[in-house]
């Protein structure tokens, strides 16, 4: 029996990043929907801050027209019965300007008491999203349903503390929500199979990608990019060199690893402020207690936190940055940003020593046979005993150790599906059910720590 989704849904915490993204994903569906099955749809958005809207609604516009016209061919099809569109450019404006006219704003969520599809995407705070799912479920009917973005808290607590047992789902998308294939499903034991099959069917309307998570805090993204960020504080916390310390250690783990960014870059993405919510919901959730660390408690107390402008780009964190680029490290000791020039760079070789030759990212990425590349360097990464190439295989049987506990926990159901996570939504290149990998993972300690 397939499953017919409602013609109406409500996002909350809209003018977000991830909120923003996710009303345009929905927008598209249901604008489609309403041309294709000739049915009425809405969209109702819900933000605090009614500053908000217009830059949202431009947003939708601008991501709706690129859409359409991407898409025009697929267009001309689906308006072939309406003969007063006749230019690609009268399509397209028909297009998005029918797809804006679904779109309700709104401060209250009362308004959207009729809706039965609840999209959250407010703070990471768990008083704030059990207050918000409270209040929904005074509103809404008894066949709502409702999907949190939550990328750490557990769904099942949330459910508890709202009543909404049975009716809740973690619908994790992945930023930025237009882009990023990857949604993490988390259903409580108590989920019912209706709950299943709608989240099913939405993430194939909005071709999204499904990787299950159990109900651990953390889920299977953040239960392997956590651990991570925890070591790499780790090795950094030290009173001399520390600048160049980190810049190295982000270099290890983004040009030795072969990812799109190093450890602290990332760190800067998600934003240091939002990394230690994540790590408090773990600790307050999780058997396993995460000491907080000294070093993201300074860069704190310090108000660097990074993070995101509206646009995407990156706000300045311990790095500074131009064009997405790392150019700056923020000081302690001077309490501003250093350049990362050459002199820097040449100070951190001479401490820290240089990296084995790897191949480039961005280049591998579009490579079809990447195996093929991958094997033969990690091989020479293996006997290489430079101190970049001891971190960088500290870091990989760090990874393999996290993600076979995230399996033991029953967190992910197979290291493949913990690399689907970490190629879809962080784009690694290779995951931990590679076979190079389970070769480093196999190295004790002391054969990769000087």
């Amino acid at each position: 029996m397939s499953i017919k989704l409602p013609n109406s849904a409500c996002v909350i915490g809209a003018s977000g990043k991830m909120g923003s993204g996710i009303a345009f994903l929905l927008l598209k569906y249901l604008n489609e929907k309403a041309v294709k099955e000739k049915v009425p749809t809405s969209l109702i958005l819900v933000d605090k801050d009614e500053a908000l809207f217009p830059k949202t609604k431009e947003y939708l516009r601008s991501q709706i027209k690129k859409e359409a016209e991407r898409q025009i061919v697929y267009l001309r099809t689906l308006y072939a019965e309406e003969e007063s569109l006749i230019s690609n450019e009268e399509i397209i404006q028909h297009h998005v300007q029918a797809a804006l006219d679904r779109v309700r704003f709104a401060l209250n969520y009362d308004e959207a008491k009729n809706v039965t599809l609840f999209f959250e995407a407010i703070f990471e705070d768990f008083e704030l999203k059990c207050e918000l799912f409270k209040q929904l479920n005074k509103i809404a009917s008894k066949e709502a349903l409702f999907f949190s973005n939550t990328s750490s808290i557990p769904i099942s607590k949330l459910a508890e503390a709202s009543g909404l047992e049975g009716r809740l789902a973690g619908f994790h998308f992945y930023n930025p929500p237009a882009i990023q294939k990857l949604v993490e499903l988390i259903l409580p034991d108590n989920a019912s199979p209706n709950l299943n099959e709608v989240c099913l069917e939405l993430a194939r309307v909005l071709n999204k990608t499904v990787v299950y998570s159990k109900d651990n805090p953390g889920f299977i993204g953040n239960g392997h990019f956590i651990p991570e960020v925890l070591l790499g504080l780790k090795l950094a916390d030290v009173e001399n060199q520390q600048e160049e310390l980190i810049y190295f250690l982000n270099q290890v783990t983004e040009k030795s690893l072969i990812r799109p960014m190093g450890i602290f870059q990332l760190l800067d993405y998600v934003g240091l402020d939002v990394a230690s919510l994540i790590i408090e919901v773990m600790n307050r959730f999780g058997g396993d207690k995460k000491a907080f660390p000294k070093l993201l408690k300074n860069y704190l107390s310090h108000s660097i936190k990074g993070g995101q402008n509206p646009d995407g780009s990156q706000k300045d964190g311990i790095f500074k940055y131009e064009k997405s680029i790392p150019v700056k490290i923020y000081s302690f000791k001077t309490k501003g940003y250093l350049p990362i020039d050459e002199a820097f760079k040449q100070r951190a070789t001479h401490l820290y020593g240089d990296l084995l030759k790897a191949p480039s990212w961005k280049e591998l990425s579009q490579n079809k046979n990447k195996e093929a590349v991958l094997s033969p360097y990690f091989e020479k990464l293996l006997e290489d005993e430079r101190n970049s190439s001891l971190k960088a295989k500290s870091f990989l049987k760090h990874s393999y150790e996290v993600s076979e506990e995230l399996v033991r926990s029953g967190t992910a159901h197979s290291l493949k599906d913990v690399t689907k996570v970490l190629q879809l939504g962080f784009y690694h290149l290779y995951g931990p059910d590679a076979p190079f990998i389970k070769a480093l993972a196999s190295l004790k300690d002391k054969e990769i720590v000087k």
